[in-house]
């Protein structure tokens, strides 16, 4: 038996969970390149707008910030993993 998980892309006005409550909106918006995503908290209020470098694109979340993102290179793509900070 093989076990397989289907990847649902991170696309312009979708949404996400990360592991400390915050809900991840990723937004219709871009700028120079870079993809943006507006961080909802447990009380619904908006607490940051986070901006993500060309070429990545958040695959996942884990405890205390972190934010997983594959990056395309030629050849395939890499996993890279970073820490959410609150207004960083």
């Amino acid at each position: 038996m093989s076990c397989r998980t289907r990847y649902h892309r991170f696309t312009p006005g979708s949404t996400r969970a990360d592991a400390d409550g915050n809900v991840w909106i990723r937004t219709l918006e871009a700028i120079d390149g870079e993809s943006i995503y507006d961080v909802i908290d447990r009380s619904g209020s908006l607490s940051d707008r986070v901006f993500v470098p060309p070429g990545r694109v958040i695959v996942g979340f884990g405890p205390d910030g972190a934010v997983f993102m594959a990056v395309s290179e030629s050849g395939g793509a890499r996993l890279e993993r970073s820490r959410y900070r609150k207004g960083r």
